[in-house]
């Protein structure tokens, strides 16, 4: 497995440091671009709720799916039913996290998913 671990601004300032780290990264494993434009913007609508002004951001890749793991969120925002609307149908599964008492999400994206 290999880990990138990113700190970034939170909001918009720091959305497109994300969007190309994601972006080399599924070069780098020949995903689909349609597949790494799906995981940007679902983190991009998780970072939305950074708490504070830095996101901070794990992405473990393994044979199999990549991880992301973003944080500190504000409280509740894995619980947002509007925001769950939009990240839930981009990847392939969604898991709340709590690190040092703070709101996490993981966003899990399979490497082969068969369509």
């Amino acid at each position: 497995m290999d880990r990138i671990t990113l700190s970034v601004p939170s909001g918009q300032r720091g959305a497109g440091v994300v969007s190309l780290v994601l972006g080399g990264l599924g070069s780098r494993l020949d995903l689909p671009v349609d597949r790494i434009d799906e995981l940007a913007l679902a983190t991009g609508a998780a970072g939305a709720s950074a708490l504070g002004e830095t996101l901070n951001l794990e992405v473990c890749v393994y044979a199999e799916r990549l991880l992301v793991r973003l944080g500190p969120l504000a409280s509740g925002s894995s619980e947002d039913a509007a925001k769950r609307r939009i990240i839930d149908p981009l990847v392939d599964g969604v898991v709340a996290l709590r690190r040092d008492d703070h709101e996490w999400l993981e966003l899990r994206l399979e490497r082969d998913r068969t369509e």
